[in-house]
């Protein structure tokens, strides 16, 4: 450590302190004593410096998660966040410190911790990042708007199958925080993790789904890149399940997976067809809206060639085909003709239950797909569980006992 960040360390002695008592004592004549600090002394100075700085770090890392994740201003969440005491015991634990910061334009990005669980189907990962502006400017209090003008991640060899910012604050010291959550494709133990980031500011719309494609205000540009192998982050517990009852009961679930923060409940493979589902959804319809297409003899490939308007000689006129687009519009959500835990929810012995279910925004649950077209569900917790000491899972009204 050099001298001058010593005197910091240890509340020293001010240079020009220490340079006008060495003018004042050559003008008497009387030489400067240097007084000997105890060694006992100077080791407990050093202690509390370390845990004062360990403290502001500890700050940062751990309970500024806590304020982010019960902020969730980004998502528009239906049911405000609070973490409750257990739940910021396990954050406490698990969050990992990185402290990696770039410096452009005299912004700072440092991406403080990570956390989460890794499954082979799919890892939930958390990233804090803290924002340090130039000296002189001040973020406003409420920025639960403000996010990067663009953020480009990936995962190699993997890569990232959904993204998006949770929360930002402003720290008491005028920095910014942000959390970001990823939903990694597999297992990231030892994966590098590419990170992208250009130009801090306010996003001119307020909506979840507008907040990332509208224009926004940019008040810090610049360009921030990260690369950095992903530390360990904890496994999914298997939770034993009789899958046969649970299938009869209209829930064909394969396996399910459960960590602190949430988990994965893999699925059977369902014919999942768009064609399929359009004739289900209009049925005699299509003879007289179509007379010269027979959807009936049609494959999944000529269909979506004609959705996409590529291929419309001898299918349909520019007429018929606006009017497919129209109907394809009303259809519901493909992943909606799917059996899928829509609500989890974990009971605890004190009677106590935490209910997690599927939503616009703000959800809890998303459907995803591996490389061969097996669904499985993303479960995340808001607030972090403790697994072991539930002692029972509750999914679509089907109750399965944990031990």
């Amino acid at each position: 450590m050099k001298n001058e960040k010593l005197r910091r360390a240890i509340g020293g002695i001010d240079a020009d302190l220490i340079e006008a008592a060495d003018q004042n004592n050559s003008r008497t004549g009387k030489a400067f004593v240097h007084r000997r600090i105890p060694r006992a002394a100077l080791i407990a100075a050093l202690l509390a410096a370390v845990l004062s700085l360990s403290v502001m770090a500890y700050e940062i890392v751990h309970a500024n998660v806590v304020r982010l994740m019960e902020a969730g201003a980004m998502t528009n969440g239906r049911v405000p966040v609070t973490i409750d005491e257990t739940g910021r015991q396990i954050i406490d634990s698990s969050a990992i410190g990185l402290n990696l910061s770039q410096t452009s334009n005299d912004t700072t990005v440092t991406i403080d911790s990570a956390m989460g669980f890794r499954d082979l189907s799919s890892s939930m990962l958390y990233l804090t990042l803290r924002i340090t502006p130039p000296e002189g400017y001040a973020f406003p209090e409420d920025m639960k708007d403000w996010c990067f003008e663009t953020a480009r991640i990936a995962a190699v060899p993997d890569d990232i199958q959904m993204g998006r910012v949770e929360s930002t604050i402003k720290n008491p010291d005028g920095s910014a925080s942000m959390l970001m959550l990823f939903l990694p494709n597999g297992d990231l133990e030892n994966h590098s993790l590419h990170m992208d980031l250009e130009g801090f500011g306010m996003a001119s719309k307020e909506t979840y789904h507008e907040i990332f494609e509208g224009a926004r205000t940019i008040e810090l540009p610049g360009n921030w890149t990260f690369d950095f192998t992903v530390p360990t982050l904890p496994e999914t517990q298997e939770i034993p399940f009789d899958a046969a009852s649970v299938k009869e009961a209209g829930l064909p679930m394969t396996a399910l997976r459960l960590n602190s923060f949430g988990g994965v409940a893999v699925l059977e493979k369902q014919e999942l067809s768009r064609l399929r589902a359009f004739r289900e959804t209009y049925g005699a319809q299509l003879k007289a809206d179509f007379p010269t297409v027979d959807f009936d003899r049609m494959d999944d490939a000529e269909f979506t060639a004609i959705c996409a308007g590529g291929d419309l000689d001898g299918f349909l006129t520019e007429a018929e085909f606006t009017h497919l687009q129209s109907l394809l519009a009303a259809m519901p959500r493909l992943d909606s003709t799917l059996a899928y835990p829509k609500d989890l929810t974990l009971e605890y012995p004190d009677g106590s239950k935490y209910t997690v279910s599927f939503g616009e925004n703000g959800d809890n649950l998303w459907i995803n797909w591996d490389d061969d077209r097996t669904p499985y569900c993303q479960i995340v917790f808001t607030n972090p569980q403790l697994i072991s000491n539930a002692n029972a899972v509750v999914i679509n009204g089907i109750r399965i006992p944990l031990k």
